[in-house]
């Protein structure tokens, strides 16, 4: 799996009174999360209690209807992303992956300059790197 890559799902314009965000159960195939413990460890060695198993929504799917965005989710957690999507096996299924959803702004001044914060050391998800 390429994880510099990725693809556009929907492209359009929806205003909140045209999104809706409909909570399902979960698809995500648990069946080999016994191995899968290590880096969540691993990383809670280093960071005490700086990391923490925070409540996320994993990406279920999605359709446009009548001219609203319905988008499925359902629960997961940030342990969850840790062992799958961010450290987990390579070659593990995207059925067994959390899939959270996130959302990043990036800044443009007035002058043109687009405007970026650097991740500090005591993060899990990409230390020390630039980050909108």
């Amino acid at each position: 799996m390429n994880h510099s890559a990725f693809d556009i799902l929907l492209r359009g314009v929806f205003t909140s009174n045209k999104v809706i965000v409909e909570r399902v159960g979960s698809s995500r195939d648990s069946s080999r999360d016994g191995g899968l413990s290590r880096p969540w460890d691993r990383e809670k060695q280093r960071l005490g209690k700086r990391l923490f198993d925070g409540a996320m929504c994993r990406y279920e799917g999605h359709e446009v209807v009548d001219g609203r965005l319905v988008l499925r989710v359902s629960r997961t957690s940030y342990r969850v992303f840790v062992n799958t999507n961010l450290f987990g096996p390579r070659d593990l299924p995207a059925a067994c992956r959390c899939n959270p959803i996130g959302v990043s702004a990036t800044l443009e001044c007035a002058d043109g300059v687009l405007l970026f914060g650097r991740r500090g050391s005591g993060v899990a998800y990409y230390p020390n790197r630039l980050h909108p």
